[in-house]
């Protein structure tokens, strides 16, 4: 996360839109668009890691979350762990962030809109 000139920016954090039914930074007419490559691309990582069942928070892809986790089968994968505390120090951290003052939340998987936009 960097904050520069009330400008937020997030890389990997947010993948999904705040009411959960397509990615983030893609308008609802882009993300169903049909003859747009990027967008089948767009779908088919929505509906298999984020959508749905596929994620506990519907906003970040499984694998984002359980990469934090240190009960997950999926660290034996990880060159390093997350420690027990990990989950309550980024929350922290997390929280620090959202306390400051910004205009606007930018991210690097965005086209242009905002994570909640």
């Amino acid at each position: 996360l960097v904050l520069v000139h009330g400008h937020l920016f997030e890389c990997d954090l947010i993948y999904g839109r705040h009411c959960k039914t397509r990615m983030a930074g893609t308008s609802k007419e882009q993300f169903e668009d049909a003859n747009r490559f990027s967008s089948a691309s767009e779908r088919l990582f929505w509906y298999t890691l984020i959508a749905g069942t596929a994620s506990y928070t519907g906003c970040s892809p499984t694998y984002r979350v359980m990469g934090m986790d240190p009960r997950s089968p999926f660290c034996g994968v990880l060159l390093e762990c997350p420690k027990d505390d990990s989950c309550s120090r980024m929350a922290g951290s997390l929280r620090k962030v959202i306390g400051l003052k910004f205009d606007a939340a930018l991210m690097v998987h965005g086209g242009g809109d905002s994570p909640a936009g």
